[in-house]
């Protein structure tokens, strides 16, 4: 009597998977309809929204701690009399600034660059794909042949 309300659960919970799979099916062809309509426009508007978003947050967090780095060591030496060395507020500057300006191009390669898909917060994976395709880009124009083109499907 166990194993069969099991059966009939596991039964219903793969119904449930079938029904959403279709959806998300129905829904990515809808997409892709309004997606090859556009694609001859450049860069999708949702891809250039997201790398927006990443550059915003991989290098305007590391920028903030930069701009604050002058006050806070101002601060320490100022108000609170720390004698704090030189080469400390150097190095926490140019740390920062530095997270800043890498931030730049992380969020931009660590985007996912198809339009169907979101990606991860830290854009690990995306990263690992978008840079054969940056190399093959680069290398193709350098060469001067075409590059392998990014596949809209």
């Amino acid at each position: 009597d166990a194993d069969a309300a099991q059966r009939k659960r596991i039964v219903k919970m793969k119904l449930e998977a079938d029904k959403r799979r279709a959806e998300e099916e129905r829904k990515r062809a809808e997409f892709d309809v309004k997606y090859a309509k556009r694609s001859t426009q450049g860069i999708p508007e949702v891809v250039t929204d997201r790398m927006l978003k990443r550059v915003g947050i991989f290098c305007g967090t590391p920028l903030i701690f930069g701009f604050m780095t002058g006050p806070a060591f101002y601060f320490a030496k100022a108000v609170k009399h720390i004698d704090v060395p030189p080469a400390v507020f150097f190095t926490a500057s140019t740390v920062t600034f530095g997270a800043a300006f890498l931030g730049i191009s992380y969020g931009v390669l660590s985007a996912s660059w198809d339009p169907r898909r979101e990606g991860s917060f830290w854009g690990g994976a995306e990263f690992k794909e978008n840079i054969p395709i940056l190399v093959s880009t680069v290398m193709g124009k350098a060469s001067g042949t075409t590059p392998l083109e990014w596949d809209d499907e």
